[in-house]
């Protein structure tokens, strides 16, 4: 299944679901299941959501955030649990990448405040390695917690306010690529 086609369904998901006092909760759950299941950047879901329910902006970050966050800690409690034996069992060429050398570098140098900034920069960094990796290190789980949840807050509270400021833009941008 295509990305355009996860992202249409869960678009028509969504707007049966934009006008409930429940829809933040709602997105919240979608977050969780897409961070989970890795099938769709959360930052999109949050940018159609705003979208579908501009004044409700902070409640669909924040129950975005949450349910996303609820995921990485889970990955992130899988990979602290499971540990450096099972991932290099499946992928033994991971310790010579690039990633493997820059991620381990940053998490050794700065600890939680890296988890932290990697939780927050936008879609292309790599989060689940990131969390393989932070699980590794056995950083206080404590600390792990706030620094992905605060760091997702951020992120998404920026994608959302930017979607409900601007709309116009983000349609605009929706139109041009279904034309293409």
């Amino acid at each position: 299944m295509t990305f355009r086609v996860v992202r249409d369904r869960v678009e028509s998901f969504l707007s049966r679901w934009s006008r409930l006092k429940l829809f933040p909760p709602i997105v919240g759950g979608v977050a969780w299941l897409s961070t989970i299941t890795l099938t769709m950047p959360v930052e999109i879901l949050v940018v159609v959501a705003t979208l579908l329910s501009r004044p409700r902006w902070f409640p669909i970050a924040f129950f975005a955030a949450t349910g996303s966050a609820v995921a990485s800690v889970v990955f992130y409690l899988a990979f602290h649990h499971l540990g450096w034996a099972l991932l290099i069992e499946r992928y033994p060429e991971i310790s010579n990448t690039k990633a493997w050398s820059e991620i381990t570098k940053w998490l050794s140098d700065y600890g939680v405040l890296a988890l932290f900034a990697f939780m927050a920069f936008p879609a292309p960094v790599p989060k689940t390695a990131v969390l393989a990796f932070a699980g590794i290190y056995r950083l206080p789980i404590a600390e792990v917690i706030a620094a992905i949840w605060i760091g997702k807050l951020i992120k998404y509270v920026a994608y959302a306010f930017i979607a409900a400021r601007f709309p116009h833009r983000f349609r605009a941008a929706k139109r041009n690529v279904l034309a293409s």
